[in-house]
């Protein structure tokens, strides 16, 4: 049994390599979404507040390389913005855009070798993402108070998301039985490249809803920071020297040639 446990951590040190192999799993965590207003004046001067939405999904990581891999996402994500402004009427105005998106995106992972276990990284990537909906909510208190919301649809917003992104983690690997585990934990900035403005306000085939905060002008771009964490398990399963010893008695049992007398 002594021998066989020095063996046991001489093939795990051999079979266990740094790179790794496939893992998928799932990850989750916030996200802190608002709008970049380009060319619009006005808007881009109008405060916005802290919005908190969730993120959450699936992903693969595939190993290139010591350094380098890709972690190809499909990922749940809430985007939007929230503003405070006075009307020159003196009312006070809350207008809220509420987002739901299906993101597929692509990041690269160029890692810094620390140790086989703790990796500290860097990570870029592209996002393409599809509008499922939600509400646009406009509030404005006396003296022309009202409460309304709409729908987003295809005549108020894009319902296709393009963007980048970029940031920094670290990731951990650790063994789980006669598999590896990856931990990551990560902090990125998004950025959309595609104006959320729906052609058909653009083009005027839809009038622009609220239009008191919805100035349909210049270009409006989803950005945010978000803060994930991952988990992910191997698709390999590596073999031990007890396992291998095990294996090799009870498929030697029956046999002309016995181990051990049996």
């Amino acid at each position: 049994m002594a021998l066989c446990g020095l063996e046991a951590q001489a093939q795990m040190q051999r079979q266990r390599p740094e790179i790794g192999g496939v893992s998928v799993g799932i990850k989750g965590g916030v996200n802190f979404p608002r709008m970049l207003y380009l060319h619009n004046e006005t808007m881009s001067q109008t405060d916005q507040g802290i919005l908190v939405k969730p993120v959450a999904g699936v992903y693969a990581d595939i190993p290139l390389n010591r350094w380098m891999s890709v972690s190809p996402e499909i990922m749940y994500v809430e985007r939007g913005t929230s503003m405070t402004y006075q009307h020159h009427t003196g009312s006070t105005v809350n207008y809220d855009m509420h987002l739901k998106y299906a993101d597929v995106r692509l990041p690269l992972e160029l890692r810094w070798p620390m140790t086989s276990v703790a990796q500290p990284y860097a990570v870029v990537g592209a996002e393409v993402g599809l509008c499922l909906g939600d509400s646009i909510r406009m509030k404005r208190t006396a003296p022309i108070a009202f409460d309304e919301s709409v729908a987003v649809g295809l005549a108020n917003m894009n319902p296709l998301h393009v963007g980048v992104f970029g940031g920094v983690g670290i990731r951990n690997r650790m063994a789980v039985g006669q598999r590896d585990l990856i931990l990551k934990v990560a902090a990125t900035y998004h950025l959309g490249l595609l104006d959320s403005y729906s052609p058909m306000e653009k083009d005027g085939t839809a009038q622009a809803q609220n239009v008191n905060a919805y100035q349909v002008v210049g270009q409006r771009l989803p950005e945010g920071l978000e803060l994930t964490v991952g988990a992910a398990l191997s698709l390999h399963r590596h073999r031990d020297a007890c396992s291998s010893f095990l294996g090799d008695r009870y498929r030697r049992r029956g046999s002309s040639r016995h181990l051990f007398g049996y």
